[in-house]
């Protein structure tokens, strides 16, 4: 994922808690927020009660490698926000799994 890609700025954060729509499931929750450019930027959150520094970092990785792997609609700045289950299932369980809330809140490229 490229630079321009990431959120990191903590007002664009709160932004997206505040007026973005919400979708949530039992592993991961989905914002959403329409950023007026011609790319997507992405966010990953990730709480410390799910684990040390080394479980929470995977799983931002595996969460970045499913939604890179996703056609999505350009122009959202999207927020995903990962539950404690997600910390025990599979890989490909999590990118099916982010695929159906993504494909949930709209927002699959290949969809009008």
């Amino acid at each position: 994922m490229k630079r321009w890609q990431r959120l990191k700025d903590k007002r664009r954060f709160q932004d997206i808690f505040n007026r973005g729509q919400t979708w949530s499931g039992k592993l991961v929750i989905l914002k959403s927020l329409p950023n007026g450019l011609e790319h997507n930027r992405f966010g990953f959150a990730v709480g410390k009660r799910l684990g040390k520094a080394v479980l929470r970092n995977r799983i931002k990785r595996r969460l970045r490698e499913c939604v890179l792997q996703i056609p999505l609609r350009n122009g959202w700045d999207l927020n995903f926000v990962a539950r404690q289950s997600v910390a025990t299932v599979k890989y490909d369980t999590l990118k099916c799994y982010v695929r159906e809330l993504v494909s949930k809140a709209r927002l699959l490229g290949d969809e009008e």
